[in-house]
């Protein structure tokens, strides 16, 4: 089998053409997909018929599959998740998202996210992905110096609204566990490249090196610089369709969800590696 590869932008992304089921666990077409992803940092195929068994296989040819946190169940219990408006074991279904990171409130975040569009609304869908090492590197040298001086207090346990507001969630009886959180610089190398890279998220409880409120204040800058302002060579936008199914490196690209039609169904099947 052999595997082409088109760049979709720039410096992220690229459509992966000539892959089949078939090739799911051979080791020559595991190896050339890891080191695309590392190169391209996202890869999109057009799976139709893609099974929750595949997805996971599939997965599997990345490195290890995570089941931290909650939503694991349905077809692969313990090894997918669904981000979904229409089941009842679906997560994280209606508004949009900031640009984040998966994990960042674990010691160890995830490596790369996998996810496959099973419902995709009539009037369409996107997720955003944007190159943090690009992001970082746009901003004012005045703006980079402050931020190498911070260190974000990442937490788990956050709600975000419709309109894509981000409210610390407290349990009402107190009987819930601790939530993870870890203490992260808000500028570090990435760990594979060394490259210095921006690691954003509105999952943030406290700040070090900055005054707690003007962390908030230059936090939610960010966030509205990255939610509205695309720059082409450093973000791509994936318009999905049913059996789409995208791979990236979760360290390398923050993502991002727009608002959508939320009265049309809308599911994901997810798989995180770590």
């Amino acid at each position: 089998m052999k595997l082409k590869f088109e760049r979709l932008t720039a410096n992220v992304g690229a459509r992966v053409r000539g892959f089949r089921n078939s090739a799911i666990g051979d080791p020559g077409s595991a190896g050339a997909l890891r080191d695309a992803l590392h190169r391209y940092k996202l890869l999109t195929f057009h799976l139709p018929d893609f099974s929750a068994g595949d997805q996971i296989r599939f997965a599997g040819m990345f490195g290890e599959i995570s089941t931290r946190g909650s939503g694991y169940g349905g077809a692969a219990p313990g090894k997918t998740e669904y981000v979904s408006n229409t089941r009842a074991d679906g997560t994280l279904g209606n508004g949009p998202f900031h640009y984040h990171h998966d994990h960042l409130f674990y010691e160890q975040p995830l490596s790369a996210l996998m996810l496959y569009g099973m419902e995709i609304p009539s009037s369409g869908t996107t997720t955003k992905f944007r190159d943090a090492h690009g992001f970082y590197e746009s901003l004012p040298d005045e703006s980079k110096a402050t931020m190498r001086g911070i260190d974000a207090l990442h937490l788990l346990d956050f709600r975000t609204d419709e309109h894509g507001n981000t409210e610390r969630y407290m349990p009402s009886d107190g009987t819930e566990p601790e939530a993870p959180s870890c203490w992260r610089p808000f500028v570090s190398g990435n760990p594979q490249t060394g490259k210095r890279q921006l690691l954003l998220s509105p999952a943030i409880e406290d700040f070090r090196g900055i005054e707690r409120q003007a962390g908030f204040d230059l936090l939610r800058a960010l966030l509205r610089l990255g939610r509205y302002e695309d720059d082409p060579d450093t973000t791509y936008v994936h318009h999905w369709k049913v059996g789409d199914l995208v791979i990236w490196d979760n360290m390398a690209l923050a993502h991002a969800r727009p608002p959508f039609d939320t009265s049309q169904p809308r599911t994901l099947r997810r798989t995180a590696i770590l």
